[in-house]
């Protein structure tokens, strides 16, 4: 009876502060038990004691695997949603007009798999928010208002396989932002405001397959990030150092440096420091001349590629040097093309200015056999 008496009075606190959270309960188009969730809280309450909303016939809290958002307004994003519903698999709190998450937001969604907090007003995220949540595959932070990025976030993700942090505010990524998301295969950092990309914040992941940074503000990129074995796409487009994406970096890495040559010249202005792994490099079966050249510090020698006319040792980048001297030889050829290709095109019009002469020539043969057809016999 007491108890009876004391949840009505949460409720009607509840309720005459304003706040609410209900649940519609249905099945999606997969058959998959949801809760469509609508919130109304502008203050940022965390104290809520119930949820509204009727289950459906021989269902319970634990059989929800889909949190789904109606339209709905709320500052934060209340810790009674992961403790009611403890199964649920996808999260969804898109423009919800969150500001604040608070530390234990997540902590009882052990399960979860997919949370989706894009089109908030998001700045932050307190540290190890999500430490307790071992099966997350994906998170959704884009269009939010994020200015920094800080590896305490990502503690315990080691399943982690989809990060977006696109179009935020993002200036600064910290130098281990991303080190504990040893499987994240898609980071997508494009549309902020990055100017600095370095190998610690991501260089050790030997699952990362996809970093997407198109559109930022980066003068700088450390050369390691280049060497990333697993990498097969590099978005670089619209930056200040460079405007190029490698879609395919199993292609020469060195084109690729060719590419970004400002962004990396401009790390090793910046951290001197840094320590930069020499690039690898493959057999090559074509025939090189060769030039011996002797050390002054050691009798034995050594045998290196012999450098285009205009390069010497003392190039900064002698790798820049030889794709220089190769797009003049290219640009050599493509103008002989152009050439060839102009004296075809003469060609063509004189061909055809004497077909022309041909087919007039034909039509005034026919004229006069039809003159002479029509002349009566002589016989």
């Amino acid at each position: 009876m007491y108890s009876t008496l004391i949840f009505v009075f949460l409720v009607i606190i509840q309720t005459a502060h304003g706040q609410s959270i209900s649940c519609e309960y249905l099945y999606d188009y997969q058959r998959v038990y949801s809760c469509h969730i609508e919130i109304f809280n502008p203050n940022g309450f965390n104290n809520f004691t119930y949820i509204n909303g009727t289950h459906l016939p021989d269902r319970t809290n634990d059989d929800v695997l889909i949190i789904g958002k109606r339209p709905s307004y709320t500052t934060n994003a209340p810790s009674i949603i992961c403790s009611t519903f403890r199964n649920i698999k996808n999260l969804h709190l898109h423009k919800a007009g969150i500001v604040r998450i608070d530390e234990n937001a997540f902590h009882h969604c052990t399960k979860l798999r997919n949370l989706d907090l894009e089109g908030n007003n998001i700045t932050t995220l307190p540290g190890n928010v999500f430490d307790h949540l071992v099966t997350l595959d994906t998170i959704n932070l884009s269009y939010n208002k994020i200015s920094t990025v800080s590896g305490e976030w990502f503690t315990g993700l080691e399943n982690l396989h989809f990060l977006s942090l696109l179009s935020n505010e993002i200036e600064e990524i910290s130098r281990n932002a991303f080190s504990s998301l040893k499987n994240l295969t898609y980071l997508y950092i494009n549309v902020n405001k990055i100017k600095v990309l370095h190998f610690d914040s991501f260089g050790y992941l030997s699952n990362l397959t996809h970093i997407v940074a198109n559109h930022n503000k980066i003068e700088a990129i450390d050369e390691r990030i280049i060497d990333m074995t697993a990498v097969t796409y590099f978005g670089m487009y619209d930056n200040v150092c460079a405007n190029y994406e490698a879609q395919d970096t199993s292609e020469s890495k060195n084109l690729i440096r060719y590419h970004l040559r400002e962004c990396l010249d401009k790390y090793k202005v910046l951290f001197p420091e840094t320590t930069s792994t020499a690039p690898t490099t493959t057999a090559s079966t074509t025939t090189v001349s060769t030039t011996t050249i002797t050390s002054t510090t050691n009798e034995s020698t050594t045998t290196r590629p012999t450098l285009p006319p205009g390069c010497t040792d003392g190039n900064i980048d002698e790798r820049v040097c030889r794709l220089e001297d190769r797009n003049r030889d290219l640009e050599e050829e493509n103008k002989e093309l152009t050439n060839v290709t102009t004296a075809m095109q003469e060609q063509i019009e004189n061909l055809e200015k004497q077909s022309l002469g041909f087919t007039s020539a034909i039509e005034e043969l026919e004229r006069k056999i039809l003159e002479l057809s029509h002349r009566p016999c002589a016989c």
